[in-house]
């Protein structure tokens, strides 16, 4: 089973962008991101472990020492043409936060596909998957039209298991960790 680091949303934002995935499945366009019952976010990471334990320890460790991030979305865009986005600005803190992860899990998890790494990842909160062409313009015109938030903040940090071997895909949020309140 493949597991994820994912960055959870203020409650607000949280809200906009699942109204955005309700909109997209009532119109037929995708229900993908409704059927995985996942919560927006920024994935961090996917890999495999078999020591859960190790990887909760050291995200307790760095939640507790992390302030929540204050972030915007500056853009949409496209993976290999069939995952719509919604891209978030890549800031100093986001990096370092995820240096930190990566540094902190990887000696607990087998070895991690190069696009994850600090660097190369490109940050993003994903709004639609395995979309048609025609699906995909449907879902970027929307998006465009749709007040989608433009500031948000970063409040938490979770551990989700994939549940990919189910038709369909599926997440499991395992544990979730408050971010400090920046003061």
């Amino acid at each position: 089973m493949d597991y994820a680091i994912e960055l959870f949303f203020d409650h607000p934002t949280e809200r906009i962008i699942s109204s955005f995935f309700r909109k997209i499945a009532r119109q037929k366009i995708s229900p993908s991101m409704l059927h995985s019952q996942s919560l927006p976010h920024i994935s961090l990471m996917v890999f495999n472990t078999n020591d859960i334990p190790s990887i909760l320890e050291k995200l307790e460790a760095i939640s507790s020492t992390t302030s929540c991030l204050d972030l915007y979305f500056h853009g949409l865009g496209t993976f290999n043409s069939n995952v719509l986005f919604l891209a978030p600005s890549t800031t100093d803190e986001l990096l370092e936060l995820h240096q930190k992860v990566y540094r902190a899990i990887k000696p607990y998890s087998d070895p991690i596909e190069p696009w994850y790494r600090p660097g190369l990842l490109t940050y993003h909160c994903t709004l639609g998957l395995n979309l048609s062409a025609k699906e995909m313009a449907k879902a970027f015109s929307l998006a465009l039209s749709a007040k989608l938030p433009k500031k948000f903040q970063v409040n938490r940090i979770s551990l989700v298991a994939i549940h990919d071997d189910q038709k369909p895909l599926w997440v499991e949020p395992l544990f979730t960790l408050p971010f400090k309140k920046r003061s």
